[in-house]
């Protein structure tokens, strides 16, 4: 056979091998659909009356995208986006049945978003200092799909302060720019995915090397160079004696991880604390006061 043809045959047949790896790989991937942002009538009125109502909305218009775009980026689902789920949603209604071709569902809800802005003029100097904050609180509601259970509704809160120096400018409450928007949504959006990810696929130690701890989790799933993780060692799964329910397995704290390196698929860490850190043990962010 010429050589020239014999290299376009074994070229020809890793690209479609690799192809069919490809589509295995996201066949095996659950499916999680994720709802529109909505917000509650009463933060809807309360808008109005202060004259917030077109800042919310821009905030819950990017939360739309964002979310969309930082759950995919995270690689650990398929994702069917706002569109999409509607007419799943609606064909799911007329045939009275479990929710075809999603494995999970998230619905999101802002529930909270304020936006102040003070001033302090300084009449000698000729310069006014602009302080701006802007926090925002969303409920994610996870459900599966297949039973209609709620898996869970962890919360997300944001706040972002900015200090402006603008001489002889003045804001008042209320005004804001387009970029902070993006930003509390953007911030708000990687929140979301770390709380999703920590209710259905813990973070997890890839290896253990020494004193360095690989992580399965990197850019775009909230994990940030500086954060301290706690580590637990997973133990046998919890029963309840009464109702029969899995409540998960035993966690046992082992040790406390802090990452210093956060790359596109994983990140390191420099173990604080070892008291039997290993592959497969799960990290969770570790809350402060």
């Amino acid at each position: 056979m010429n050589s020239k043809l014999r290299i376009f045959r074994w070229t020809f047949l890793l690209y479609l091998a690799l192809g069919f790896a490809s589509a295995e790989t996201m066949a095996q991937l659950k499916t999680l659909g994720i709802g529109p942002v909505t917000t509650t009538k009463a933060l809807l009125d309360q808008a109005d009356s202060e004259g917030r109502r077109a800042d919310l909305e821009r905030v819950t218009q990017a939360l739309d995208s964002q979310l969309t775009s930082t759950l995919t980026s995270t690689r650990k689902f398929n994702v069917t986006a706002r569109t999409d789920l509607e007419s799943i949603t609606e064909e799911q209604a007329l045939s009275g049945g479990a929710v075809t071709g999603l494995d999970y569902l998230v619905i999101p809800t802002v529930d909270g978003f304020g936006n102040v802005v003070s001033t302090a003029t300084f009449a000698a100097i000729g310069r006014t200092v602009t302080r701006r904050e802007l926090n925002l609180s969303m409920v994610l509601k996870l459900y599966d799909t297949q039973d209609g259970t709620l898996i869970e509704a962890p919360t997300v809160q944001v706040q972002l302060k900015t200090v402006d120096k603008n001489p002889g400018f003045a804001q008042t409450e209320g005004d804001s720019t387009e970029d902070l928007l993006r930003e509390l949504a953007g911030e708000a959006s990687l929140q979301a995915t770390g709380k999703i990810l920590d209710s259905l696929y813990p973070a997890r130690a890839l290896a253990v090397r020494g004193s360095q701890v690989t992580v399965n989790r990197g850019t775009g799933t909230g994990i940030k160079v500086g954060q301290v993780w706690d580590v637990y060692s997973v133990g046998e799964p919890l029963v309840d004696p009464d109702t029969g329910e899995n409540l998960g397995a035993e966690e046992i704290l082992v040790g406390r991880v802090k990452i210093n390196k956060v790359n596109s698929r994983f990140s390191t860490g420099q173990a604080l604390e070892d008291r039997g850190i290993e592959q497969g043990s799960v990290l969770r962010i570790t809350k402060t006061d």
